[in-house]
């Protein structure tokens, strides 16, 4: 009864954070639509693997979204201090941009810290993802579905993985 229990928080936990995921990445979306317009960014295909992953639950796909998010957030960094007209970083070099500079470097930083922001929640959401499954398969071995591993099975079943992969490789 408490693995059911512990299952039904993390799945309430799960719901919430990819609810959060949705919001958030929705928020990065519309701003990637105004910043695609000042200088190329790749952010609003990069923001299709979030909302799938939180639409569908998919540990894969949300883990893929938080590692090609946190790439997109490099390149923006690198565009500020390499690309931008913000160079050299001052107060005064801002006041002189135009307003589509001043717009352009504005949603790269407000970009960047909801990209930070969802790239957190990925971050404890897959940290959930596995929690869940250890509970699930707790679950069914207490139930007798599944015959818990060996060390001697669990040691010959990554033995032959490794063999495997050394193969096709």
């Amino acid at each position: 009864m408490e693995n059911a229990q512990r299952l039904a928080a993390l799945e309430a936990d799960i719901n919430e954070r990819c609810n959060d995921v949705t919001w958030i990445t929705t928020c990065i979306f519309t701003l990637g639509i105004f910043l695609v317009l000042l200088r190329p960014d790749p952010t609003m295909s990069v923001c299709l693997f979030g909302f799938y992953g939180a639409h569908v639950r998919s540990h894969g796909a949300v883990r893929s979204f938080a590692f090609f998010l946190l790439i997109t957030a490099v390149v923006d960094v690198m565009w500020i201090f390499a690309y931008s007209p913000l160079r050299p970083i001052v107060w005064e070099t801002l006041s002189q941009l135009s307003r589509k500079d001043q717009m352009a470097v504005l949603l790269t930083c407000l970009g960047c810290v909801y990209k930070m922001h969802v790239v957190h929640t990925c971050t404890y959401l897959v940290h959930n993802f596995k929690k869940r499954e250890a509970v699930i398969d707790q679950m069914e071995r207490d139930a007798g579905v599944r015959e818990p591993l060996l060390e001697a099975e669990a040691g010959q079943a990554a033995a032959g993985a490794a063999a495997t992969a050394a193969a096709e490789a």
